[in-house]
């Protein structure tokens, strides 16, 4: 059975490339594919270097409502959705029997190779998503307030997974009706009465749930995030500047 690791970038997120794939390379050996939605020549060679790289072909989605969204989260939502809506398809591309795709700011912390246990039962496994309040701009049947929202930043799935295929069917067809591929995926497991396996936090940790002692992956989420790895390097940039507090890490 082959097992590997699934990552995409256009040119505004490949800024992100080589420091995920230190963190990821410095504890891990599986293999890795790229996907390229959208990456320069030079970060199309950088990653051949490293793996096997893959292409989406050219989408274009529905742009109805999504200018209102843009008045709303600005011109950089509008730009993200983009990549986002690319992502199940880009699922749909990875060779290997069973896949981890993760989001470019995950910064990964140690061995993720028991994250495939989780797919024993189930064609895949995610984390649910830990956000205070439902965006705007949803109609009543793709309103996810009443239901759990799972977050799509890390996903284990086993090739041939019914609910990536649907995943990338709605994405190409009704992408302009939800604010983001997470409502998407977890409004098809919501009608699919919960056919998946609920990661522990500690696959795609958030620091809005704490000091992340045992975490194997945090998620460094939103423009915040991003900020803290631009400026800071993520945890780790974090920790080496503060020794003392690195030993505690390092002893737990």
């Amino acid at each position: 059975m082959s097992r590997g690791v699934l990552v995409a970038s256009d040119s505004h997120m490949e800024w992100l490339l080589e420091w995920w794939w230190e963190r990821y390379s410095s504890c891990n050996t599986l293999p890795v594919v790229f996907v390229d939605l959208g990456m320069t020549d030079k970060s199309k060679e950088w990653c051949q270097e490293r793996g096997q790289l893959l292409s989406v072909r050219e989408v274009v989605f529905s742009e109805v409502v999504i200018k209102e969204w843009e008045e709303i989260y600005g011109s950089s939502y509008g730009q993200a959705r983009k990549a986002w809506f690319k992502k199940p398809l880009a699922c749909l591309l990875s060779p290997f029997d069973e896949t981890v795709w993760m989001d470019l700011d995950c910064e990964v912390l140690s061995s993720i190779e028991s994250i495939f246990s989780y797919l024993e039962e189930e064609d895949l496994a995610i984390a649910l998503d830990r956000v205070s309040a439902i965006p705007e701009g949803f109609s009543p049947e793709t309103d996810p307030e009443d239901r759990m929202l799972f977050n799509g930043g890390v996903i284990a799935y086993r090739k041939g997974s019914e609910i990536v295929k649907e995943w990338a069917r709605i994405a190409l067809i009704e992408s302009h009706l939800y604010w983001g591929d997470d409502y998407i995926l977890s409004a098809i497991i919501h009608r699919l009465q919960g056919k998946v396996q609920v990661l522990p936090p500690i696959y795609n940790w958030r620091l809005a749930d704490g000091v992340p002692f045992y975490a194997k992956i945090i998620h460094w989420c939103g423009e915040w995030g991003k900020a803290c790895i631009l400026k800071q390097g993520g945890l780790k940039g974090l920790l080496d500047g503060l020794p003392a507090l690195k030993k505690v890490f390092e002893s737990t």
